[in-house]
């Protein structure tokens, strides 16, 4: 087997946010207003702190699969609601 060179995505781009993390964020931002459920409880639901639910939102740090998917179970909504498709340019 031969040695794979792995590259690592930066976490942030030099010019700002990532506009994939963003629009994620955004999405789930979307959904959890639409639930009427309170981020407090969003909180509690998978485990994060206030501030962590912060960040996430605002696209500063990723969420990650496991607190997507609890979310999306929480949310009761399909995960893929949580990725927007591309648009056509």
């Amino acid at each position: 087997m031969k040695n794979a060179t792995i590259q690592k995505r930066p976490r942030q781009r030099l010019s700002g946010i990532d506009p994939r993390r963003k629009r994620v964020a955004d999405e789930v931002r979307a959904c959890i207003a639409r639930s009427g459920n309170s981020r407090a409880a969003v909180e509690d639901a998978i485990g994060i702190s206030q501030s962590a639910l912060s960040r996430k939102l605002r696209a500063e740090s990723a969420f990650t699969v496991d607190e997507l998917l609890g979310l999306a179970a929480f949310l009761d909504v399909e995960a893929s609601e949580f990725f927007p498709k591309e648009r056509a340019r």
